[in-house]
């Protein structure tokens, strides 16, 4: 495949001019039938293979989303893909809509198309869609595609598509090879990262059965399942997250004010609220007045551990600042607004009185008053703070892999990689997670080491 690539580079003058005939051959034809579509089918019968396509969406609002969606990868179904059924269409038109559009083209004289015209028609029409993972990437050229359905490799011709993938990018396309230039006629507007490929290997395992390969046929008889995949996981990619806590708790953040007779007794009777610093720790870097008397002093609400998330010695629940005559805590959930409510009314007693809670909504609480950009800073040049850290992460990845996920059917990984699906699964979460790590985590160095040393523990290095 390599020697292949620099081949087809090689000549690369010879095989841009072709691709430009190709994609404007197919732009052209694809065009033609479109019309020949809409005349023959009339707007009914169009609206009809648009929901179709679809999967009969429930409503109007979902029915239009959808459309502005896929309206893309619609037309090339439409020509290539799609016959309708008999009890739905017009008696008028059944007789002649026995076969896809561009099947019926090839045998209509009336069209006049040219050989090339004819090639990329009954080279679509042969192919169906499949979900291809992105092998390696030329940025403006093109990409090599391994067929995760089918194990197929193929170097494809792809100048725009080609900008903004990434090794591991899974698309939903058709794929199909005209002379020495493989295409894509029709594809997904979204590349989906490696993490949602063990969604497609479990359809595969279910298309295959008992076989080892699946035929181009059962592809096509499966069409229905396969875009019903690929609509679920462009619904997981671009539908708004719902934040949750780490206890699954709607994100909404609180603020809590307390009246306190003094701060250096309310700090005395809520210190323990900080499950993992000393309080000699938190009033190192309290605020003080000239002679002494504590003026104001923040500290995390922790608790040790977090059932969630393994690996994770403590959990913030939120943040408290203490200054002489109040009191203030911030938290991220209503359960927790109405935990520390009940918790410091009570760690108070007579020297605090709770006067509002404010309902702050979605979006997050500035921090604390100190700098987090050089409180981070400062950690990353610790190098026992950078130890630390690569222990953290050790720790997360070394429990992960027995840890029972939802993408490896209720498996771990530890009991995935027994299998080639499982162990294929397993490679494309962890390649998700080391995309991450360089791409987002403040530490890339430790982040990695521990996905490595995971790797390495589940026989993948």
């Amino acid at each position: 495949m390599e020697n292949q690539t620099k081949r087809g580079r090689a000549a690369g003058p010879n095989l841009d001019l072709l691709y430009r005939r190709l994609s404007n051959a197919y732009e052209e034809v694809l065009g033609r039938l479109l019309e020949q579509a809409a005349e023959t089918l009339g707007e009914e019968g169009i609206s009809l293979a648009l929901a179709d396509f679809l999967l009969w969406p429930d409503d109007e609002e979902e029915f239009r989303r959808a459309y502005e969606a896929h309206a893309a990868l619609f037309v090339p179904w439409l020509v290539f893909d799609w016959t309708p059924d008999p009890d739905d269409v017009d008696p008028a038109v059944r007789k002649d809509f026995t076969e896809p559009l561009a099947r019926l083209a090839l045998k209509n004289p009336v069209l006049q198309l040219d050989p090339l015209e004819r090639r990329i028609l009954e080279a679509a029409g042969a192919e169906p869609f499949s979900f291809h993972e992105v092998i390696a990437c030329h940025p403006g050229e093109g990409f090599i595609l391994r067929d995760i359905l089918r194990g197929r490799e193929v170097e494809v011709c792809e100048r725009l598509g080609s900008e903004n993938v990434a090794p591991g990018d899974i698309l939903f396309a058709r794929v199909v090879r005209i002379e020495q230039i493989a295409m894509l006629a029709g594809c997904g507007s979204l590349f989906f990262p490696p993490d949602f490929k063990p969604k497609v290997i479990a359809l595969r395992a279910k298309i295959a059965g008992r076989r080892k390969a699946i035929p181009d046929e059962e592809l096509r008889r499966n069409d229905a399942e396969l875009r019903d995949l690929f609509f679920a996981l462009h619904d997981a990619l671009t539908s708004p997250l719902e934040l949750r806590n780490t206890d699954n708790e709607e994100i909404l953040f609180h603020r809590l004010h307390w009246e306190i007779d003094s701060a250096a007794e309310a700090f005395e009777r809520l210190k323990h609220l900080c499950a993992d610093e000393a309080p000699e720790e938190i009033l190192g870097r309290a605020e003080r007045t000239a002679d002494g008397t504590l003026k104001r002093v923040h500290f995390a609400w922790r608790r040790r551990g977090d059932s969630k998330t393994p690996g994770v010695p403590n959990t913030v629940l939120g943040k408290i600042t203490i200054e002489e005559g109040k009191l203030r805590v911030e938290v991220n959930s209503a359960a927790r607004a109405a935990h520390i409510r009940e918790t410091v009314d009570r760690a108070l007693g007579a020297t605090g009185r709770h006067r509002a809670t404010e309902v702050l909504g979605k979006q997050p609480i500035p921090p604390f008053p100190r700098d987090d950009a050089d409180a981070l800073e400062e950690i990353r040049k610790s190098p026992e703070a950078r130890a630390e850290m690569g222990k953290l992460f050790e720790n997360y990845w070394m429990e992960w892999t027995t840890t029972k996920l939802p993408a490896l059917g209720g498996k771990t990984p530890r009991q995935a990689v027994r299998s080639a699906d499982g162990r294929e699964s397993v490679e494309a979460i962890l390649a998700a997670a080391e995309r991450d790590a360089v791409r987002a985590a403040q530490f890339p160095e430790e982040a990695l080491a521990g996905i490595r040393k995971a790797r390495r523990l589940l026989g993948l290095s």
